[in-house]
């Protein structure tokens, strides 16, 4: 009795498990789970296989290409992951918590949903990757990638986000509280913010508000009466919720608020 794994466009078979003796599991996630499993030991590579739901908890798929794979709702909760390749694949809901994916690619990937509650994402690249609504609580994310992806949402609740790189990267009502920015690397194009009613923009040590510039220390110190004398509201708009943007920057650009 065999398992296959189909491409997702042309839908033929990119590779196929024997189920052992006695096998009575049904569950198409565990059986998937198996032939990723022993493709790895084969070194063959997956991409463009619909792999939807495959649960691979604590395996060992260091290296291992997904390449453009349909993995929604997949489970690889405390597999070994290091250096795998994910680049272009669907990972809506997938959950990854407690793995290790030091060094894994997940370029222009979906991650919308995603779990990575604990996991080890030392230099992981997440470059133009969905983050929407997706959960990094705890996670390690030391030198990892966060140019150009969408971070909507997602939740870096005391994350390590130390000397990761954010260029051009979206992060409407992103949870930070508590994460830490130590050596955080802010890189052209800037960094855009949303949510505050008014553009708002990092770029290296300055912060643009409707285009008007200010010195970072400057604009989280500044006074209502003084963000008046700016001459727009949108830096008085911005004030309402500075407490919101606050954990959004690295600690070794800025003072600690007098307001």
């Amino acid at each position: 009795m065999c398992f296959d794994i189909l491409h997702k466009f042309s839908g033929e078979i990119v590779a196929f498990v024997a189920r052992p003796l006695g096998d009575v599991s049904e569950d198409p996630g565990e059986c998937r789970g198996v032939a990723v499993q022993q493709c790895a030991q084969l070194g063959q590579n997956l991409i463009d296989a619909d792999l939807r739901g495959v649960s691979c908890r604590h395996a060992d798929l260091r290296g291992q290409c997904f390449i453009g794979c349909i993995l929604d709702d997949a489970d690889f909760r405390g597999a070994s992951l290091q250096g795998a390749d994910f680049s272009g694949a669907s990972l809506m809901r997938a959950r990854f918590d407690d793995a290790s994916l030091s060094g894994a690619r997940f370029l222009n990937a979906n991650l919308t949903r995603a779990t990575f509650n604990r996991a080890d994402l030392l230099t992981t690249s997440l470059i133009g990757a969905t983050l929407s609504d997706a959960d990094f609580c705890d996670a390690h994310l030391t030198a990892a990638r966060f140019d150009g992806a969408d971070c909507a949402r997602a939740n870096f609740y005391q994350a390590d986000l130390s000397h990761s790189s954010w260029g051009g990267t979206r992060c409407i009502n992103a949870r930070f509280q508590g994460a830490i920015w130590a050596g955080v690397k802010l890189k052209s194009p800037p960094v855009q913010l949303d949510g505050f009613g008014c553009n708002v923009v990092l770029l290296g040590d300055e912060m643009f508000v409707d285009g008007q510039v200010m010195p970072i220390r400057d604009a989280l110190n500044i006074s209502t009466q003084e963000a008046l004398s700016v001459g727009s509201l949108s830096w008085l708009r911005f004030l309402t919720r500075f407490r919101q943007i606050y954990p959004l920057l690295p600690a070794d650009l800025i003072d600690t608020p007098s307001v």
